[in-house]
């Protein structure tokens, strides 16, 4: 009973620094906004992220909460970057530029 009542206050405590997150987001509190993120992510026992790992939206919704509640913008897509440039455009052969 009292592991039950401890995970209730926790996430209603996790919860809680979710919204604050949300505030400091939309005041610039950048700085505070990360060191509460690392908190959040502290409580909730999150793997830290490594190099090649990919987010996906299983992933994201585990780390932000609900994602009808997060800002959404195409930047929030969990797809690999792409590469830019049109495709058979022109690119200046480099192989000869230690000769110059």
């Amino acid at each position: 009973m009292a592991g039950t009542v401890r995970n209730i206050f926790e996430a209603e405590a996790i919860a809680l620094m979710r919204e604050a997150l949300e505030l400091l987001d939309s005041g610039g509190g950048s700085d505070a906004a990360a060191t509460l993120q690392h908190a959040i992510d502290i409580a909730e026992s999150q793997p830290p992220m490594r190099e090649g790992d990919r987010l996906d939206p299983e992933t994201m919704t585990r780390i932000l909460g609900p994602l009808d509640l997060a800002p959404m913008g195409h930047h929030l897509a969990a797809y690999p970057a792409k590469d830019w440039r049109t495709q058979g455009a022109p690119v200046a052969d480099r192989g000869d530029w230690i000769h110059h």
